[in-house]
């Protein structure tokens, strides 16, 4: 389910680094990230029960976390956490600016607006 649409995305947030034809994989993917984070409480409730504060905020989320993912694919999607050629070497990994919950990577920022919501709570 994707949480936000091209019209929203363009208009409403703003954006302009994806596609209306890159669209909906983007935004399922940022969706995607955000239902893992959330443990899927956004599926098992509703977008239209969250309070129109979760709402904004989950749908500026996924807007912010779908352009982040299509800016640092080659990185995301990369098997590799380093590599050295003719004694050039370069690494990555999760720094403090990125945060891995449940086995996805989120900005730090980006995981931190979602924890305001409460639908982040590991608790029962």
């Amino acid at each position: 389910m994707n949480y936000v649409d091209y019209e929203y995305y363009s208009k409403t947030y703003g954006g302009k680094i994806i596609t209306a034809d890159g669209a909906p994989k983007a935004f399922q993917s940022a969706s995607d990230t955000v239902d893992v984070i959330t443990f899927c409480r956004i599926i098992e409730r509703g977008l239209d029960s969250l309070t129109s504060f979760q709402r904004d905020i989950v749908q500026r989320v996924v807007c912010a976390l779908a352009e982040w993912q299509s800016e640092n694919a080659d990185i995301i999607d990369n098997p590799y956490s380093s590599y050295s050629i003719n004694g050039v070497s370069a690494s990555w990994g999760v720094s403090q600016s990125v945060k891995c919950v449940g086995g996805v990577l989120i900005p730090s920022g980006l995981y931190a607006e979602l924890v305001k919501t409460g639908l982040c709570y590991r608790g029962v």
